[in-house]
């Protein structure tokens, strides 16, 4: 079976971004990696302890691996 990628696009989920990452990783066929891309968010979105982030060239944050 090939590999699964889940792209989830967010801008201040600070209150459902843990929710969702749990139901994400939680799926009988488990995803290779989950991209979360950043809306700019200027809540506490990033600061969920699943997301390991770092930036791009344009300032984007973005999730390198879920631990």
């Amino acid at each position: 079976m090939g590999k699964i990628s889940v792209v989830l696009p967010v801008m201040n989920e600070e209150e459902k971004i843990g929710q969702c990452l749990e139901v994400v990783v939680s799926q009988s066929l488990k995803p290779h990696e989950v991209i979360v891309v950043d809306g700019h968010s200027t809540d506490g979105t990033f600061e969920d302890p699943h997301i390991k982030q770092r930036r791009n060239d344009n300032n984007t944050k973005e999730v390198s691996k879920i631990e």
